[in-house]
C-alpha cells in the first residue's frame, strides 16, 4: 500500500515544478510578444517613410495633368496676345479686322 504522505509530497512538489514551468514560460512568452512589439513598430516607422517618400503612378497622373492644364492655360493666354497683336497691326496697317 502506497505512502499516502509520500503521494502528497510528490502531488505537491509536481505542482511546485509545474508552478516554476508556467511561470517561466509566460516570463519568455512575454518577453516574445515586447520583442515583436518593438520590431512591428520599427517596421511599421519604416513604412510610413517609405510611403512618405513614395511617388505612385497616380502621384505622377496628377502632376502630368496639372502640367497639361498649365500649358493649356499658358498657350492660350498667348494664343490671346499673339490675336491682339495681329489686330492691332492690322489696325495700323488700315486692313480689315480679323475674326
Amino acid at each position: 500500500m502506497p505512502d499516502p504522505i509520500s503521494n502528497t509530497t510528490v502531488a505537491l512538489g509536481g505542482g511546485s515544478v509545474m508552478a516554476m514551468l508556467a511561470a517561466l514560460g509566460k516570463w519568455l512568452l512575454g518577453r516574445e510578444v515586447d520583442r515583436l512589439d518593438k520590431t512591428l513598430d520599427a517596421h511599421s516607422k519604416s513604412i510610413d517613410g517609405l510611403e512618405k517618400d513614395h511617388v505612385g503612378r497616380l502621384d505622377i497622373e496628377r502632376l502630368g495633368d496639372r502640367f497639361d492644364q498649365a500649358v493649356t492655360r499658358i498657350g492660350d493666354k498667348l494664343e490671346g496676345k499673339l490675336d491682339a497683336v495681329h489686330r492691332r497691326i492690322d489696325q495700323l496697317s488700315g486692313l480689315p479686322a480679323r475674326e
